[in-house]
């Protein structure tokens, strides 16, 4: 029985090894093929970044056109605020005239007759 009792508590250690035994082997045959797979990779990467095509710049192409063109709404301001001074000395005249009109004492006729081209001035000199 001493012989049962020795082989029974050696087999469980023995077998323990042997399975780590082949565990370790295992682990250094896959690494061996992860070593090679990883230097196949990396001359791969190699090869692509030695035979990439060169990066092809467009902007080399394009010119500068910024000379060649001109905005003709530059001045807008400038030509507005001209036809509201010019539209505030017609409405100054227009005011006067009446106001002469109304001194001397002419009739209504006369202030129609001098407000209708007044009335054309302001249709053709348009508010923004």
């Amino acid at each position: 029985m001493p012989i049962n009792q020795l082989l029974n508590s050696i087999w469980p250690v023995a077998a323990t090894a042997l399975d780590q035994a082949f565990d370790l082997n295992r682990t250094r045959q896959n690494q061996k093929k992860y070593q090679i797979e990883e230097k196949e990779a990396a001359n791969e990467v190699k090869a692509l970044k030695e035979n990439r095509q060169a990066i092809i710049d467009p902007s080399t192409a394009l010119e500068d056109l910024s000379g060649t063109f001109s905005n003709p709404y530059a001045n807008l301001g400038v030509a507005t605020k001209a036809a509201e001074m010019q539209m505030e000395q017609t409405d100054a005249a227009l005011a006067n005239t009446l106001d002469t009109l109304r001194a001397t004492g002419s009739g209504a006729g006369g202030a129609t007759h001098l407000h209708r081209p007044h009335y054309r001035v302001r249709r053709v000199l348009p508010l923004v």
